[in-house]
């Protein structure tokens, strides 16, 4: 749904919970896959906010 260097909302089916740390792979449109670990920030009916562990940059992904 939305990135940036320091987090992410995205769409899941999976039932997590704010607070929990997890490993996110994100696969943007080159096909070099980055991987991260995040915090769950919070859980929306719309989707997940994560906050990542450290910044992430790609020429994809927006800075903050």
């Amino acid at each position: 749904m939305d990135i940036s260097n320091h987090g992410a909302k995205i769409m899941t089916r999976a039932r997590l919970r704010a607070g929990a740390v997890v490993r996110l792979q994100i696969i943007p449109p080159d096909g070099t896959p980055v991987r991260v670990g995040a915090l769950v920030w919070r859980v929306d009916t719309d989707g997940v906010a994560f906050f990542f562990a450290r910044s992430i940059y790609h020429r994809f992904i927006r800075a903050a």
